[in-house]
């Protein structure tokens, strides 16, 4: 398999946005007798703290050597927790999360013929390319990038120059802006492109850069997310969800959260400036929160910058306070995963299996009132058979994923690797009322070459196998008499080589790859 995605080398490092306009002033410094910015209430001034949580977070903020102000709210409890919250701030890369919010909507608007769209894909010309964080700028020019990758890279590695090609396509930052108001966000607000190229406000890029909010405003816009509020589509709603949850940039209120627990984020960092924007599932509750510091005293790009300390500060005592018999790294029951996107709050123990969730390889579960038998085929590349298995009558459903290897929860990348023993598989669900196993078997054999040893076309490696995985007795029957049909049903003239083994636990692949054909409109890999 390729994907366009996939590029040698590392992130380049920081996450500077340059050509935002004029620096930050110099760190602020307040005194009793300092007239106080609106919205700015706890400074380095402030003496007397409220109890419990809201004190000691107000300790941090007071501490800070800059500004600082943080939104926190548990949608389970109703609590919420504020300190400087209506201030304005520098968003620096969290402003990333409007145009996400934008191109969704009009991805799902009602001009939008369908959501297949979000495979389409645009040319990058150069004309957007940004330094600093990202891979696109170092891409040939003349490469077609899908939104969808666009859009993974503005969240999940802060490409700059992805960030502008996204917002180029929404219409620019007026309408990134004009999307945001409509959610009732109208001090969220993105001043310009990163370089300048689009600027939609001169003055307020100027003092603030690519963008200003307030803590609770991108809070609010995070709780829409969160809720599936945020566009009109369900589909669309959860497609934010796993992007926010696939972050490389992780240091800051992820690392403060166990890693079993399910966190989507996006943070930003300029010289002076640190924010962090999260949505946490945790057993004490599906917390939402953002903290934003400006003129910052520190502008050092290290782990232990005093912004990113105290963005970290803050993440830790509200994780405590909702959940004080859990810390960071204490290993923890699987109920504190998430499954489904779209309700992030929800256990392990419910809902749809989550990617890298080990399924129950029993072959018989019910559905409605339908009895379902369970079926495991390897052939290749599991795009193919996920496709031609889902249209065949009979079927309930389809998912791909990794079988018969040792390692635990392995990612695509670890099969690819050839390491691991996994197989890539389709695990079929079907109604043996009205298609039977001897047929699922045929279909297999007449749809890949099970006489090639660990390849299939131009696809090489262990992990493209011919490989039944049986989940009873009579599949195993089934299958290996189905064997000296083969070569009949196929045409094959060498040897079979296909393993017939028992079932072993199905991992299931990661979101991407689900559905990967029908999503594309195709039929075949190649």
């Amino acid at each position: 398999m390729r994907f366009g995605w996939l590029v040698a080398g590392m992130l380049c490092g920081a996450l500077v946005e340059p050509g935002m306009g004029a620096p930050l002033a110099a760190p602020l410094t307040l005194d009793v007798n300092t007239p106080l910015e609106a919205g700015i209430i706890v400074t380095s001034a402030t003496k007397d703290f409220a109890p419990g949580l809201l004190g000691k977070l107000e300790q941090i903020v007071a501490g800070h050597e800059g500004r600082m102000g943080l939104s926190v709210v548990n949608e389970d409890t109703g609590e919420t927790f504020e300190v400087n919250a209506d201030a304005e701030f520098v968003t620096a890369s969290t402003i990333k999360l409007g145009v996400l919010g934008t191109a969704f909507d009009l991805l799902t608007s009602p001009s939008a013929t369908t959501f297949k769209s979000y495979y389409s894909t645009m040319v990058y010309d150069g004309s957007t390319s940004a330094a600093g964080a990202g891979f696109i700028q170092n891409y040939k020019l003349g490469t077609r990038i899908e939104l969808k990758e666009l859009v993974h890279f503005m969240i999940t590695a802060s490409d700059n120059t992805g960030t502008n090609m996204l917002t180029k396509w929404v219409g620019g930052p007026q309408a990134v802006n004009a999307w945001l108001a409509s959610k009732g966000l109208a001090r969220t607000r993105m001043n310009a492109t990163i370089g300048g190229g689009q600027v939609a406000d001169q003055a307020l890029r100027e003092k603030w850069g690519l963008g200003v909010t307030t803590p609770a405003e991108m809070r609010r816009l995070m709780q829409m997310y969160a809720e599936g509020k945020a566009v009109d589509s369900t589909t669309a709603s959860e497609e934010i969800l796993r992007v926010l949850g696939h972050q490389y940039f992780d240091d800051d209120i992820a690392s403060q959260v166990p890693p079993t627990m399910w966190v989507g984020s996006k943070s930003g960092a300029v010289n002076a400036s640190r924010s962090d924007v999260a949505i946490m599932s945790t057993p004490g509750g599906l917390i939402v929160m953002a903290v934003y510091t400006d003129n910052n005293r520190d502008q050092r790009w290290e782990d232990d910058n005093a912004g990113e300390v105290s963005i970290r500060r803050v993440a830790k005592e509200v994780f405590d306070h909702f959940n004080p018999d859990t810390k960071p790294g204490k290993a923890q029951k699987k109920t504190s995963a998430v499954t489904s996107p779209a309700a992030p709050r929800e256990a392990l123990g419910g809902g749809e299996a989550a990617a890298g969730a080990a399924t129950d390889s029993t072959t018989t579960t019910t559905k409605g009132e339908v009895r379902m038998e369970t079926a495991t085929f390897g052939m290749g590349c599991f795009w193919g058979p996920d496709e031609l298995f889902r249209k065949t009558p009979g079927v309930m459903e389809t998912e791909v994923g990794y079988a018969g290897g040792a390692k635990t929860n392995p990612t695509y990348s670890d099969v690819c690797n050839g390491n691991t023993g996994h197989a890539e598989v389709v695990q079929v669900k079907f109604d043996p009322e009205k298609i039977s196993y001897a047929k699922l078997l045929e279909i297999f054999w007449k749809s890949h070459n099970p006489t090639t040893l660990n390849r299939q076309g131009p696809d090489v490696g262990s992990q493209y196998r011919s490989v039944i995985f049986f989940h009873s007795p009579e599949q195993e029957k089934a299958a290996k008499e189905s064997v000296k049909q083969a070569s009949l049903i196929g045409g094959w003239k060498n040897p079979v080589v296909t393993q017939i083994l028992p079932a072993q636990e199905f991992w299931k692949a990661e979101d991407y790859h689900q559905k990967y054909l029908m999503k594309r409109g195709q039929d075949v890999c190649h």
